[in-house]
């Protein structure tokens, strides 16, 4: 869950730098971004939960790893963990604007996305 104050610069991030569309908006409160059978949602929940690079995580496998990886800085994102090489795949980490961890990989299987 993400901060009252900070939904909004996570959907900047989400819908403006990964490319995500909303697909469900429920009054500004809760975003899903749906994609194949797949769903990735955000959301606040002031007192309840607060986003730290210790908490919840989500990994997307992309396409060319490369090339996101250079669309991630050129956007000047920041960095948890830079690209690596790991037994399953490629990945890195980022910080999203409220602090909490995406992964981007470049993942061997099947090409679907993977969510953690």
């Amino acid at each position: 869950m993400l901060r009252r104050h900070g939904h909004q610069r996570a959907r900047d991030f989400y819908e403006g730098v990964l490319g995500l569309k909303p697909t469900t908006n429920i009054e500004g409160q809760w975003v899903e971004y749906e994609f194949g059978p797949y769903a990735l949602a955000i959301g606040c929940a002031p007192g309840m939960f607060k986003p730290n690079p210790d908490g919840c995580m989500a990994a997307l496998e992309v396409e060319n790893f490369d090339d996101a990886i250079a669309h991630l800085k050129q956007h000047d994102i920041k960095f948890r963990m830079e690209p690596m090489e790991c037994p399953p795949c490629r990945m890195a980490m980022v910080f999203d604007p409220t602090a909490t961890v995406f992964a981007s990989t470049n993942g061997r299987r099947n090409n679907l996305p993977c969510l953690f």
